[in-house]
Formats: structure tokens, C-alpha cells, sequence
């Protein structure tokens, strides 16, 4: 864990306690106030049983300077309460590539610019804001790649499994992941599990829009999308690797292991 993360959290709890101490103390003085009143009313009514002068007793002179007190914690406490949130709330909108904490053992350093094992163009393939992430999984990633035949089944780009359930057919696969035709048929592929406890680089983010080379048809992008340094994927976290069965786009896609 970072300097900067442990400031960061001990920054948030002192601002929180800063909103409990005044609420408690604005409800103590809350209650004073009532019972102040409690006080003046019961002088009130003494004095004028005995047919005796009303005079301002000490409660009443009291009573301002307690209310307009507990009227300061109070805003006091909002403003607090405004600025703690202000602080937990995460930006909207970051970097174009951001380094990230993922796991808690793992700590980095903010950079505007992704690291060199990265080419900038194909960063570019990502809508911004993308996030670079160097971390240790603390559980098993499940990826899934398309790809076509002839090419590298550990290349660069995969997707997540629980992402890529969502996608019914290779039209929605083309879509979401901005796979132009012109880059290939993809007609294969390929499953990994990536053990707890790697280290892992990566990109993490949506995938741009792509069009075809004569813009005949476009793909809007938008699905979740890992890219890897090249050569730092492992072959040996691939788990299966699959032929396309089904050759229309836009029935229910199909595959099965490949015949060798």
C-alpha cells in the first residue's frame, strides 16, 4: 500500500470524524438549549405566582449564545459531510491512460503516458479513459480471444469471459469489439486462465469504433477489452482453443474444439 493511498485514507476518516464530533456536539447543545427553556419557563412561571418582577434570568441570557452555537456545528458538519464526499467520489472523467491500484499489495505511480511496452497506436484503439494496470491477482482471470487462423492464439487483445457470455452472435462479437472483417474472419478461438498470484501488465478499457478500410460498414465498439504487452501473454494459460462451427454472423455463434 502506497504513501499516498494510506494519506488518502486517513484524510477521509479524519474529515468523517470531524462531521461526527459536530453533529454530537450540536445534538448536546441541542438539548442544553431545551432544557434552558425548560429552566426559563419554569422561572417564568414562579415569579409570576409570586407576583414578583420578571426579570431576564440567567438561562434566558444564556439560551443565544447556546442555539447560535449549535446552528454553527451544524453547518459545520454539512460542509464536513460535503467535502468527505467530494473526496470518496471517483472522477469521472481521467486520464486517457491511468495506472490503477488493483489489489492492495500492489502499489504504482500516476502517469499520463502508457508505459513502453505499449505502442501509443494501439492505445488509441481504447475510448477514453483507458487505464493501465500493473497488479498481482488475488484470483483467477478468465479471458477470451478471438482470432483467425494463422495468427497468434496468445496475441495481444482478449476480453473477458463474463463479457464475452453477453455476446449471442459474431455480429455482436464484430460490434462490441470493433472487429472489422478487413482484420480478419475470425474463425477461431481461444480460453485462458490466467492463475491467482501473476503479476500482470495491461490496458484495460472500451474498445473504439472501427471501420471498414472502404467505410462500407462501421463498428461501434463500446465492449470491455484487455491488450498486453506483445510477447507477455503466456500460451501455457490458454486452456482451449476452438473452431468455428457456425459460419453465419448473425445466428447463435458456435464453436468446438479444432481437429488437428
Amino acid at each position: 500500500m502506497s504513501v499516498s493511498h494510506v494519506a488518502g485514507i486517513l484524510g477521509t476518516v479524519s474529515l468523517g470524524a470531524v462531521t461526527v464530533v459536530a453533529l454530537v456536539a450540536a445534538a448536546g447543545l441541542i438539548v442544553a438549549s431545551l432544557t434552558l427553556m425548560f429552566l426559563v419557563w419554569r422561572e417564568h412561571v414562579l415569579l409570576r405566582r409570586h407576583g414578583m418582577p420578571d426579570v431576564v434570568p440567567w438561562p434566558r441570557r444564556a439560551l443565544p449564545v447556546i442555539v447560535t452555537s449549535a446552528i454553527v456545528l451544524i453547518a459545520i458538519a454539512a460542509v464536513s459531510a460535503g467535502v468527505d464526499e467530494k473526496i470518496s467520489a471517483p472522477s469521472d472523467r481521467l486520464a486517457v491512460v491511468r495506472v490503477q491500484q488493483d489489489d492492495p499489495a500492489t502499489s504504482s505511480v500516476a502517469s499520463s503516458n502508457p508505459p513502453e511496452e505499449f505502442v501509443v497506436g494501439e492505445i488509441k484503439n481504447f475510448v477514453d479513459p483507458a487505464s493501465f494496470r500493473s497488479r498481482t491477482l488475488n484470483r483467477a482471470m478468465c479471458l477470451v480471444r478471438y482470432y483467425s487462423a494463422g495468427s497468434d492464439r496468445a496475441g495481444e487483445w482478449w476480453t473477458p469471459c463474463g463479457f464475452d457470455k453477453t455476446m449471442a452472435t459474431m455480429a455482436v462479437v464484430r460490434e462490441q469489439l470493433a472487429l472489422p472483417k478487413a482484420w480478419g474472419v475470425r474463425d477461431r478461438r481461444a480460453e485462458a486462465l490466467i492463475p491467482a498470484g501473476t503479476n500482470l501488465k495491461y490496458v484495460f478499457g472500451k474498445a473504439a469504433a472501427q471501420c471498414e478500410p472502404s467505410s462500407s460498414a462501421c463498428y461501434s465498439g463500446g465492449g470491455r477489452q484487455l491488450l498486453f504487452p506483445r510477447g507477455a501473454f503466456r500460451a501455457e494459460w490458454i486452456t482451449a482453443t476452438e473452431c468455428r462451427v457456425e459460419k453465419s454472423d448473425v445466428k447463435p455463434k458456435r464453436f468446438s474444439p479444432c481437429k488437428r
